[in-house]
């Protein structure tokens, strides 16, 4: 796989993010990343490239801190990989002041509406979402790959397989938006819940779900 999509990266809320990109194919490679922030951009529009065309011999790693390519506090979006051959990518994402930190597997970017290798580009899942349990709380992170705007439906199920609540976001182009849940109110997700996700889009998506625990609120980790 050479096209990859890290669904958010940040500097937003005391965050930080370190990507690290890795050459896998054995031949020398040319790496290129491109950011797009939430708010959206148009298709192929004003994204910005943090790699063109980086070198990286067989084996290599590049490293990208954020904060060190000159990005505001106050950031967040996703970030584009396309590689001349096979790469492996990650982020880390970090809080120094509450000791917390979030790793983010890139994920392929199937665009195609028609999907690749029998994929549908536009149905995510995530497994495993919690709601105020035990001081665990879930954001998902969605991020469009369409150059056109998509609309999203988030659908909880619980344990028996029924929907429970939903949540409806419009992201633009080639942007990303998050749905945190302790913020989507009381329509049938109640306190202490343990539920699965089903996301559903008008074309392709990926999404990141991130489990966090905030220990006598936000100012401890």
């Amino acid at each position: 796989q050479s096209r990859w999509v890290l669904p958010i990266v940040q500097t937003n809320n005391g965050w930080n993010t370190e990507i690290f990109i890795t050459n896998v194919s054995g031949k020398t490679n040319s790496v290129s990343a491109t950011f797009y922030a939430a708010g959206g951009q148009g298709y192929a529009g004003e994204g910005e490239m943090l790699l063109s065309g980086k070198t990286l011999a067989a084996g290599e790693t590049v490293r990208i801190d954020l904060l060190d390519y000159g990005f505001e506090e106050g950031v967040v979006g996703s970030l584009w990989i396309d590689a001349t051959h096979a790469v492996v990518a990650g982020a880390f994402r970090h809080k120094v002041e509450t000791g917390m930190m979030l790793t983010t597997n890139a994920q392929p970017r199937h665009d195609q509406i028609l999907g690749e290798q029998g994929l549908d580009p536009t149905v995510k899942f995530g497994p495993l979402v919690f709601r105020d349990y035990n001081g665990w709380n879930t954001g998902i992170n969605i991020a469009n790959l369409s150059g056109e705007t998509n609309k999203v439906t988030v659908t909880y199920y619980n344990y028996a397989g029924n929907a429970v609540a939903t949540e409806r976001v419009t992201i633009p182009a080639r942007a990303m938006e998050y749905v945190y849940t302790p913020a989507t109110g009381n329509f049938g997700l109640g306190d202490s819940q343990i539920t699965a996700v089903r996301i559903d889009g008008d074309y392709p998506l990926v999404a990141a779900i991130d489990e966090v625990k905030y220990l006598g609120g936000q100012g401890q980790g």
